[in-house]
């Protein structure tokens, strides 16, 4: 079974994949599962971000993207996890390591 950043990010894949099948060109995103779905902030922005480099590097998209982050803890992991992004655009960077226990698995909140 998946874990949660495996999930997010295939969740963000499949969003930029539809941006770029769709040819939009200005995009506005919430900042997916960092909210009341119990992804860490700091951990659902390395995700998200690493998984938006990873699109652009492998895609041609000059489109305008944003994302939207409902509260201030959220806000600051975001651009926080931004600046590593910008800083090392070129590294292949790795999701998140939380150990195991920890990490919540879908369906999140249920019992296994």
């Amino acid at each position: 079974m998946p874990n949660c950043f495996e999930l997010l990010a295939t969740t963000y894949e499949n969003a930029m994949s539809t941006m770029l099948h769709e040819e939009l060109m200005c995009v506005t995103m919430a900042s997916i599962s960092t909210g009341n779905m119990g992804v860490p902030c700091e951990e659902g922005a390395q995700v998200a971000l690493r998984t938006i480099q990873k699109f652009l590097r492998a895609n041609h998209w000059s489109g305008k993207l944003a994302i939207v982050c409902y509260d201030q803890p959220v806000l600051k992991a975001f651009l926080k996890k931004k600046q590593d992004i910008v800083e090392r655009f070129n590294e292949t960077l790795e999701f998140p390591v939380t150990p195991a226990e920890i990490i919540p698995q879908w369906p999140f909140g249920a019992a296994i």
